[in-house]
Parts: C-alpha cells; structure tokens; sequence
C-alpha cells in the first residue's frame, strides 16, 4: 500500500474526536482505495490470532498501560475528572486488569462478537463522488455483513451535574517521585447548541489568556496554566488546569481568586478590546482547513458525535458577529462566577511528591489510582462517587438543563 501512494491507520483512539469503537482510515490515491479496503476488510474478518503474535502484542499493551503512570500530574486530573463525568468510562488500571487475563481464546471469541454486533460508520473526503462513495460503504457492510445506517447503541453520556453542590477529587500521583502537583477545576454549562458553543469560546479565550498572563507569569505558579473549553458527547463547559510544585490546595485557592477578579476584568474591558477579542475569533473560524487530513478531521467529529453540524463554524461566526460584553457577563456571572447561582464544579487535585508532606491524604495501601476526599467539610461537597449517580445529561441537541 505504501508503495502505491496509500497509507492505512487502524486505532481505537483519536485526540481529534471521541471514539467508541474502532476507527480504520485510508488515504492516499484514490485510484486504488477500494481494492485497499475490500482487501483490509477481508483481512478483518478472516483474521487468526497467533499465540507467538498474541503474546507479544499483550506484552506491549501491559507495557504502556503500566507506564502511565508516569504521565504528566495534569493528564492524570483530566483522568479523574472525565471518570467523574463520563459513562462508561475506564480507566487505564482497569484496562490493565482486563488485558493482563486475556487469552488467545478471549480475543477471537471477541472478534466474532464484534464482527456480529458491528455498526460501520464513515466518512470520506477529496477526490470521490458520491456514487464511489456510496459503493465504498456498499462493500464495507457486504464483506462485514453490517448494515451502515443501523441504528440502536446507547450513547455515551455525560454526568449531570447539580448546580451549587462541588464536587471534590483527590488523589496521589500515580507517579511517587514527580515532585509537581495539579489542580483541575471543571465548570459543566449544558448542552451545546451554536450559539453557547461560541459564547463559550469567546470566554475561554479572554479567559485563557489572563490566566496565562496572572498565574503563569505574575504569580508563577507553574509553566502549565491552561484554561480551555471541555465539550463531549454533546455537554460543555469551562475547565482551568494548572500544574505546579506548590501543593493543589494553595492552586485551587488561587484559580478562584482570579475568577472572583476576572469578573471585574470582563466588566470593565473596553469595548475596543472586547471588539478586538471576537474579530480575532471570527477570524480563526474563517480559516480554511490547511489541510484534507484537517479537513477530514474537522467533519469526522460530527460525524462519531452524532451532530451533523457541517456548518458550525459558520453558525458560530453568526452567533459572534452579534454578541455583547453584557451576554459573557451573565454568561459568566451564572455559571463561572464562585457566587455563580448555576455553578456545577468538579474539582480535582493530583498530590505530587512535594505537597503530600503538606497536605496527608489517608489512602489504602493497595490503592494507587482513585481515592476520594474532599478539601471541605463532608456536608459541603458531594465525594466522587456520588457524582456516578446524578442523571446523565440530555442527548445532544436537546434544551440545555
């Protein structure tokens, strides 16, 4: 394939869209495509597993699964906070345990349970009309005997989340000697819909750039401060990260200081620098893919979260054109403000080495990933469990909560 202009990726991950099944992506020539995947498809389905093969693949996904735990103390508070907010979700020590009793047996009773219960879904992109398309797909749900348009499988879903009650996570790292420590605040909004999406993103930006300027260079905290929006399965909000080698209570304190004052800066910005803020957005919505792989990227994320908004940037510039200080204020006041009367916090903290002398945690022997505590009094704020048991939030598309 690689010799005839044609590449192959097989994953069941992707940092560019949220993925619940196995994702398998060709590009290159078009010429040849569907020989490509008629061939690929047929090697699927076929497949036998080795034992010398099997064996060696285990090996390696024991291998990384293990070494996560070295990951950076900010990877493991997004960790926590999406086990909190996400179902089903697992993690990387209960993927550890399952791969470690797999069997040659296990994995190919797997593949026929996969193969009987599959749903395809695609996209494809550049130099195919829709007829060749169509009979991609046709080939696709022959060769797999899956229908394409199926529908029926429960949906990912997002935790939702009471407003004025906080959730508190802490835990250790995972990593004993990492000396840094990282605190995670996630304010959950609501459904997404074009018009909070851009409020949201226009928000994030003012904010993630007076974040960086007062936590990062003004009070150094840590070269990592980073405040961003989080949106999943259709839920969205506002989530701050900063990581540093002061302790994760001291960063928290710290990060509401600066939202109890970033109101005062939203408030008072000039209507130059605010006009200045959301034609620099607009602008970044206006820009052209760079490429068919970001192109493909871009429209694939609709496609697995099940939005079809193919129009969204230009939904979302509607939306800018139109917006006022006064709508991110009230935007702002309600659900980012620490008085913010529909404020719904997750918080986590990932003690590092240096801040466990500090600040104890009492935790099992035999535990080393999740352990649940709050910094407030137990009657303030509902432990990480309780978070498991909230109603999951509406389906995309439907009214905000």
């Amino acid at each position: 394939a690689g010799e005839a202009g044609l590449g192959i990726e097989v994953s069941n991950n992707s940092f560019q869209s949220p993925m619940a099944g196995l994702r398998l992506m060709l590009h290159g020539w078009s010429g040849k495509v569907d020989t490509l995947l008629e061939d690929v498809l047929k090697a699927i389905s076929a497949i036998e597993v080795d034992a010398d093969v099997f064996a060696m693949a285990k090996e390696r996904a024991e291998t990384d699964y293990r070494n996560r735990k070295f990951q950076q103390p900010y990877a493991h508070a997004m960790l926590a906070s999406n086990r909190i907010l996400e179902t089903p979700f697992f993690t990387h020590q209960e993927r550890l345990e399952e791969v470690s009793g797999l069997k040659v047996e296990d994995l190919m009773a797997f593949k026929t349970a996969f193969l009987a219960n599959l749903r395809v879904t695609g996209l494809v992109v550049g130099n195919i009309d829709a007829a060749e398309a169509v009979k991609l797909f046709t080939t696709a749900e022959t060769l797999l005997g899956s229908p394409t348009r199926a529908t029926g499988f429960a949906p990912q879903q997002m935790a939702k989340l009471p407003a004025g009650l906080g959730l508190h996570h802490v835990q250790l790292s995972p990593d004993p000697d990492h000396v840094d420590s990282a605190a995670l605040l996630y304010l959950q909004v609501g459904a997404q819909s074009h018009k909070l999406d851009a409020h949201l993103s226009l928000l994030s930006q003012m904010f993630d750039k007076e974040a960086y300027s007062q936590l990062r260079t003004k009070e150094q905290l840590g070269y990592i401060v980073s405040a961003e929006v989080h949106a999943r399965w259709g839920v969205t909000g506002l989530r701050v990260i900063v990581q540093s080698v002061r302790g994760p209570l001291d960063l928290h304190e710290r990060v509401e200081a600066f939202l109890q004052s970033f109101e005062t800066v939203l408030a008072e910005m000039p209507e130059d620098v605010f006009a200045s803020h959301v034609e620099s957005l607009i602008n970044k919505k206006r820009e052209p893919d760079m490429s068919l792989y970001a192109r493909s990227s871009r429209i694939f994320y609709e496609v697995v979260s099940a939005t079809f908004a193919w129009t969204r940037r230009e939904e979302e510039v509607k939306h800018l054109e139109v917006v006022t200080k006064g709508d991110l204020l009230v935007l702002f006041q309600r659900f980012c403000a620490p008085d913010g009367e529909s404020r719904r916090p997750v918080s986590v903290s990932v003690l590092g080495k240096e801040a466990r002398a500090a600040h104890p945690v009492v935790v099992p022997s035999d535990s080393e990933n999740f352990v649940s505590a709050s910094w407030a009094e137990e009657s303030d704020a509902a432990i990480i469990g309780a978070a498991l048991g909230f109603d999951p939030a509406s389906p995309p598309g439907s009214a905000a909560p």
